[in-house]
């Protein structure tokens, strides 16, 4: 029996250009789909109303008003239903 590797939808947030396309090409390499990517705390959470990822990688050191902890607390107080969310230093 062939078994198919689960894809998830991921929005990613860091502040280097660097790691985002380092994330967003590896992730999107595996199958899965970067929904967006994000350099600014403050600009990901005007969309966690309108996509649903299944999983957020969001950096701590952040341009805009908020780190990376102040963004994941938002998210999870809007976002009941997301699977998982990782966090890097």
């Amino acid at each position: 029996m062939v078994t198919t590797a689960k894809t998830y939808t991921i929005m990613i947030l860091d502040d280097e250009e660097d790691i985002l396309n380092l994330y967003s090409d590896y992730l999107s390499s595996k199958g899965h789909r970067v929904l967006k990517t994000y350099v600014n705390g403050d600009t990901i959470l005007d969309d966690i109303d309108i996509e649903f990822p299944d999983l957020y990688i969001i950096d701590y050191r952040l341009l805009g008003n908020m780190n990376g902890i102040e963004v994941a607390i938002e998210i999870l107080k809007n976002s009941l239903s997301m699977h998982s969310l990782y966090y890097r230093c």
